[in-house]
């Protein structure tokens, strides 16, 4: 490679070479990866237009089906301290690639890249449609989930650090006042022992009443004082829907949940939507944002809208792949050309697209084994409702496994090893020979058995008839003698 080819190398993700004449100079940059994410144009790095790395390069994201969810997981990406407290916005001042597009986050993943999404290749987008993101660091008193968008180990930030809350005289009205002060759509809230946090433990007895502005603002021993381990960290579930956000739909006065008057949530009320220019795609999209997977739809005028109600007067020009009717492209604004005569209303064929939940936790079963330290287990399905029609499948484990301790488990003797056998009775005529052992192996304890069998064994020893024996040492120690003389008649020659 010459040095006119080395001066157009641009490699961001390892090096910069920067040509000046005839010399260049090489600048080690930071690395930055595939999936590796950024906000530019804001007044932090926390703050501005959604940027990602692929390809070799940085491109945008297009807000069509951007949420919640998906700002979190930006949030939790950048390292924010708070990532449950974000805001997303359309920034539209983006430029060159436009990388992502339809993101799917459940909430929980490390990374942008990890959640499900269309690419480039497909997008039908433009940079008037660029996300934003606003993350905001956390202040004394905010509370995360840590675990999920809705359910976790309940953390709360003081002191410049995030600590868990003792489950100690933790109650319902507790965990409502949670789901409420981070802002979560929960009509009810659960809660339970999640165990397993790190760090301090911030809060112990704490106790809230239901119209209580936080959980630092109720009743609690102190900061820092408790008498529990991270086995006892409080877990809350947020469930349902307390917050209306900008943008959410419903239909009003129809014949079953699927039909009605459209109604758009806008600046905290609830708008009627002009009929005018109003066609078959802004009502897909409507539908598929009301969770109804369908093409099918039927516009109709509608009725029966209050006169003081407001009227969304303004040309959508949806695209098919839009999944919020508020992030559709205004056309043009007429303040002047609709009534209440001209609401649209809209009929959603089709299933309704609905999540699944989990049920009950089961009683835990028995503990096993049936004494000493021993596990139980408890059981859960996701049937609360089970997830229909494309819906997300629970998300979260289906079982929990717990230690017990029982009763002190019996210990069953077992014998040990035999001794060696004694000496015999008798040395003629058939005496007796034992072995013993002990049931020390180990010994019986805690009302555990005793040893079976028998713990001492004989034999038959030394059989020979005593007349035979006698004889036979008689001729024994003659043969002796004679040999002696023998022998020392042998010598002596």
């Amino acid at each position: 490679m010459d040095l006119n080819q080395i001066c157009y190398l641009h490699v961001v993700t390892w090096i910069q070479i920067i040509c000046f004449n005839s010399s260049f100079m090489i600048i080690f940059a930071r690395i930055t990866s595939k999936g590796d994410i950024r906000l530019v144009g804001g007044s932090s790095r926390l703050q501005g237009r959604l940027e990602i790395f692929d390809r070799g390069i940085w491109g945008t994201v297009c807000n069509d089906g951007f949420d919640y969810n998906d700002a979190s997981v930006v949030c939790r990406q950048l390292g924010s301290s708070s990532w449950t407290n974000v805001k997303f916005y359309t920034s539209g001042d983006g430029m060159g690639q436009i990388s992502l597009t339809d993101l799917a986050c459940f909430g929980n993943e490390s990374a942008l890249i990890n959640c499900g999404h269309s690419s480039s290749t497909f997008i039908n987008c433009d940079h008037d449609k660029d996300v934003g993101v606003w993350c905001f660091d956390a202040t004394e008193g905010d509370l995360r989930l840590n675990g999920g968008t809705d359910y976790g180990i309940l953390e709360i930030y003081h002191s410049n650090s995030w600590g868990s809350i003792c489950d100690d005289g933790f109650t319902k009205d507790n965990a409502i006042v949670a789901c409420r002060q981070m802002k979560l759509r929960s009509t009810h809230a659960e809660f339970y022992t999640a165990g397993n946090g790190v760090g301090m433990i911030w809060l112990d007895d704490v106790i809230c009443t239901k119209t209580s502005d936080g959980i630092d603002m109720c009743r609690h021993r102190g900061w820092g004082m408790h008498d529990c381990s991270h086995g006892e960290d409080v877990g809350v579930r947020c469930i349902g829907g307390y917050e209306i956000f900008q943008g959410d739909l419903r239909l009003v006065g129809g014949s079953s949940p699927r039909d009605g008057r459209l109604e758009l949530f806008y600046n905290y009320q609830w708008r009627t939507i002009c009929h005018d220019h109003f066609d078959v795609v802004d009502a897909r999209v409507a539908c598929r944002q009301l969770r109804y997977r369908t093409d099918a739809v039927e516009i109709y005028t509608a009725t029966g809208a209050s006169s003081n109600a407001k009227i969304w007067i303004g040309d959508f020009n949806c695209y098919s792949s839009d999944t919020r009717l508020i992030n559709c492209r205004l056309q043009s604004w007429d303040r002047n050309s609709c009534s209440h005569s001209d609401d649209v209303g809209i009929k959603c064929f089709g299933k309704n697209v609905e999540s699944g939940n989990w049920g009950e936790w089961s009683v835990w079963d028995s503990c096993y084994p049936s004494c000493g330290l021993a596990s139980q287990r408890r059981r859960r399905r996701c049937n609360s409702p089970i997830p229909s029609a494309g819906g997300r499948y629970c998300i979260g484990q289906n079982s929990q496994w717990q230690r017990c301790k029982l009763a002190v488990c019996p210990v069953h003797g077992n014998w040990g090893e035999w001794s060696s056998w004694n000496i015999c009775s008798a040395t003629c005529n058939s005496g007796i020979q034992e072995r013993t052992r002990a049931c020390d192996n180990p010994t019986p304890s805690d009302g555990g058995r005793c040893c079976h069998e028998r713990s001492i064994e004989s034999r038959l020893c030394n059989t020979i008839d005593c007349k035979t024996l006698t004889s036979q040492r008689s001729s024994d120690t003659q043969s002796g003698v004679y040999d002696s003389i023998n022998i020392g008649d042998r010598t002596n020659t």
